[in-house]
């Protein structure tokens, strides 16, 4: 009974990278392509991003300026920004009771990025995880990747 509940439960896949993500829906057996989020700040680099230097200091004492630690690459800001977009997508499935559960998919930072942001109730409903890069796969592929989590969906 079990294994037949699981099998007809509205399960979203959120497949993303820094640079994209694909939103997959499965009812039972087949996997169809929901939405598509292009991300193209995630494919620049941090000189790409950043023109301005880090911030100068001038040390009371006199002497030569240093240079003000940074806590984060543009690239990570960017990646973090799409990560928070992303969990506000999920967020407002979960509201609008579009799923009943979650899979993410991603590379493992992004993967922690996007855990990270997401709120406590949507994160209760992540039924698992995949730490790959699967953003450009074809539904068999990730078909293939979800099986230990969705056995019943085919590619």
């Amino acid at each position: 009974m079990e294994a037949a509940r699981a099998r007809c439960m509205n399960t979203w896949i959120l497949c993303a990278d820094r640079s994209g993500a694909k939103l997959w829906f499965t009812l039972g057996r087949q996997l169809e392509l929901v939405r598509a989020v292009d991300h193209p700040e995630g494919r620049l680099h941090d000189s790409d991003i950043d023109t301005d230097q880090a911030g100068r200091t001038q040390p009371r004492t006199g002497g030569h300026p240093h240079s003000l630690p940074r806590h984060a690459t543009p690239t990570e800001i960017n990646a973090k920004r799409f990560a928070k977009e992303l969990a506000e997508l999920a967020k407002q499935g979960r509201v609008e009771r579009r799923f009943d559960r979650l899979v993410l998919v991603a590379e493992p930072s992004f993967l922690g990025l996007l855990q990270g942001e997401l709120d406590g109730p949507t994160r209760e409903m992540v039924s698992g995880t995949v730490g790959k890069h699967l953003t450009q796969a074809d539904t068999s592929t990730l078909a293939r990747s979800l099986r230990d989590l969705l056995p019943a969906i085919e590619g």
